[in-house]
């Protein structure tokens, strides 16, 4: 093998390094999304909510009571569904990215090893004819 094909599979790592970090940016968003849809979910019925106790003023203490806790139920879920959601998408980016930087080191080490004169000869890589 001659150390041009260094630099090639060099650049292919690359490649697959910033590819891996791209998607790791594309899983942000789809986590950012996800919260913002249990926030949205939780915000409707909360306002349901408010609007039956509006247009109820003489509801008995009992239901007032049970919408109340209702509530605070729904708002606890949504709080530990939020903070599932971070906790998955935080391990999976982390990962990601880490894999994706270890590709662009390795990328970059084949291709400095594939520019550097006679560098590899020891493994039985040949210079590039130029």
């Amino acid at each position: 093998m001659t150390q041009a094909w260094l630099q090639v599979a060099g650049l292919i790592v690359d490649f697959v390094g910033v590819s891996l970090i791209a998607i790791e940016w594309l899983i942000a968003q789809r986590g950012e999304r996800r919260l913002l849809e249990i926030e949205s979910r939780r915000s409707i019925s909360d306002d349901g909510r408010q609007r039956m106790m509006r247009q109820l003023p003489n509801m008995p203490p009992e239901m007032v009571r049970h919408l109340e806790t209702v509530s605070e139920m729904e708002r606890r879920m949504a709080m530990q569904r939020t903070e599932q959601s971070r906790s998955e998408v935080g391990r999976l980016r982390i990962k990601v990215i880490v894999v994706g930087l270890a590709f662009v080191l390795i990328g970059f080490a084949l291709q400095l090893a594939g520019a550097w004169p006679g560098c590899c000869s020891w493994a039985g890589i040949t210079p590039s004819a130029n």
